[in-house]
């Protein structure tokens, strides 16, 4: 799951914070959480450390209260892409793809070119060949401060909504504009065979 930052809205509570990210990042979930949750009793108005608690529960299987706390943080501080964007992956992984749809399309109105938002709009509820958020995500391949790993991104997800038109030669061409963002190289056995 994308893990962006939310930002801390109280100074106190950055050592705390930032101690419980390297926790959390380096898989020691449980010491994360129990860092976290003394400054999060005192300061439950900060997204930050709702943030990194929501994703401590997550990731020890709790995702009840994960959604719980991320639907505080949307509702809060509704201005959050990220928010919106951990929401939406929590409910997709939970099987929930409506409540996911809605949180990716929160963000998208908040962050209309969004291309990981557009991407997994397009995992959970296929774009049509020429409707518009498939036009949003070529208009995104024209952004020349577009990453590498976006822009591969953008041609995996366009390549799959022309593959489902039926379109495999469009396909391909973004099949391979995708392998040309990207470091390394795709197995040789694979790409013989073809």
């Amino acid at each position: 799951m994308q893990t962006a930052v939310i930002q801390n809205t109280v100074p106190q509570g950055q050592k705390m914070l930032g101690r419980a990210r390297i926790l959390l990042a380096s898989g020691q979930v449980a010491a994360a959480l129990a860092a976290i949750l003394p400054e999060l009793q005192r300061h439950a108005d900060d997204p930050a450390l709702l943030d990194v608690a929501a994703m401590c529960y997550w990731q020890l299987g709790d995702g009840r209260t994960a959604l719980a706390l991320m639907q505080v943080i949307t509702e809060a501080w509704p201005q959050l892409v990220d928010g919106w964007t951990k929401r939406a992956a929590m409910a997709a992984s939970s099987g929930d793809t409506d409540l996911a749809a809605s949180c990716l399309r929160h963000a998208l109105a908040l962050a209309p070119t969004s291309v990981s938002a557009l991407v997994a709009l397009n995992r959970i509820a296929p774009f049509p060949r020429n409707g518009a958020l498939t036009r949003r995500l070529h208009k995104c391949l024209g952004n020349k401060g577009l990453s590498q790993a976006e822009r591969e991104m953008a041609h995996n997800a366009l390549a799959r909504i022309e593959e489902r038109a039926g379109r495999y030669a469009a396909a391909f061409r973004h099949y391979t504009a995708a392998k040309a963002a990207t470091d390394g190289q795709y197995e040789a056995e694979a790409t013989e065979r073809r």
